[in-house]
């Protein structure tokens, strides 16, 4: 009797040990829950701090830099940024100072975009003012002529600095900087859901 007596009170205490258990471990799972929903509530506030944060820096960055829709001297449409014409097509035709200017605004604007966005640009700008320029660091196209850079390539600012301005340099030059600066723009318009325009840099910024 006093042998079952002894197991009895073993189980119980089993019964006993592991219905505290399972209270702990209920009590344990329903706090970590709320400590997860917790954690979860305030990284949804710091993200949403966080983007209202980044569209304020755009839209001060777009003061900056005011895109704007006017007209030409023949009453045709034309983009302004900073309140500089800049066409949509054939700069090289119009005033130097003036072109290479706006792109400037343009390259910084686009440099600026990209840090505030976090999407890496495939060219990389050199802002400075009416002096800009662009450089493709992974390859180079210059007409059929193909330049191959890699980890050991000896960096070349005359050979690898594509100028958006066209006064004492090649024209071709100026022409391949303008059209990799807007494909940096197209790449912003990408990762960001929007389709590109086909025209100009202006249209698809504005």
């Amino acid at each position: 009797f006093l042998f079952w007596l002894s197991r009895c009170r073993q189980c119980l205490e089993i019964v006993v040990y592991f219905q505290y258990f399972r209270q702990h471990a209920k009590f344990s799972l329903e706090t970590t829950k709320k400590n997860i929903a917790l954690h979860r509530s305030h990284l949804e506030t710091k993200i949403h701090l966080f983007e209202s944060r980044k569209l304020k820096l755009i839209q001060e960055l777009l003061d900056i830099y005011p895109l704007k829709i006017s007209e030409d001297k023949n009453g045709s449409r034309v983009f302004t940024v900073k309140g500089l014409p800049l066409p949509e097509k054939s700069l090289a035709s119009h005033e130097e100072e003036q072109v290479a200017t706006a792109l400037g605004y343009v390259c910084h604007l686009i440099f600026m975009l990209s840090k505030y966005l976090e999407v890496p640009l495939r060219y990389k700008l050199f802002h400075n003012a009416s002096r800009s320029g662009v450089c493709n660091m992974v390859h180079l196209f210059r007409g059929d002529e193909k330049f191959q850079l890699n980890d050991t390539t000896e960096y070349n600012s005359e050979k690898n600095f594509m100028p958006l301005y066209w006064k004492g340099v090649r024209r071709e030059d100026f022409e391949l900087a303008v059209k990799m600066l807007q494909h940096d723009v197209e790449q912003l318009m990408l990762a960001k859901g929007c389709l590109p325009l086909q025209q100009g840099l202006l249209p698809n910024l504005h």
